[in-house]
């Protein structure tokens, strides 16, 4: 099986009630898809295509206060919106990455896979 990447950058604000005021992030994007066969160019999925569905909904985040889109906005919650906004148009979406700017990131994949609580 192949797994085909990409990303996108955006800026952000967002704050996390009672916790943090409001405050904005270059937030980055990843998202891979699964694919199992070769068209016949040798590509298993278009990067442009991919790209072209990342993009329209990181444009509607950009710029604006993630409150309005998820509550809390934590990067968890986040991953989890984008991955289902683009779960829609992508069915082979396997797995989407988040970014807090460049120091700690989430991954998000569907699925009963359960971990223990943090401490």
């Amino acid at each position: 099986m192949y797994q085909v990447s990409v990303e996108e950058r955006f800026r952000a604000s967002h704050h996390l009630k009672g916790r943090e005021d409001r405050h904005e992030h270059e937030w980055r994007v990843r998202i891979i898809v699964a694919a199992d066969r070769l068209d016949r160019f040798g590509i298993s999925v278009d990067f442009k295509i991919l790209h072209r569905y990342l993009s329209r909904v990181v444009g509607r985040l950009a710029g604006k206060d993630l409150n309005q889109f998820v509550e809390p906005p934590s990067c968890e919650n986040l991953a989890r919106f984008i991955f289902g906004e683009l779960k829609k148009k992508l069915p082979h979406l396997i797995s989407i990455e988040v970014w807090e700017g460049d120091y700690g990131s989430v991954r998000f994949s569907p699925g009963d896979q359960r971990s223990p609580s943090p401490p």
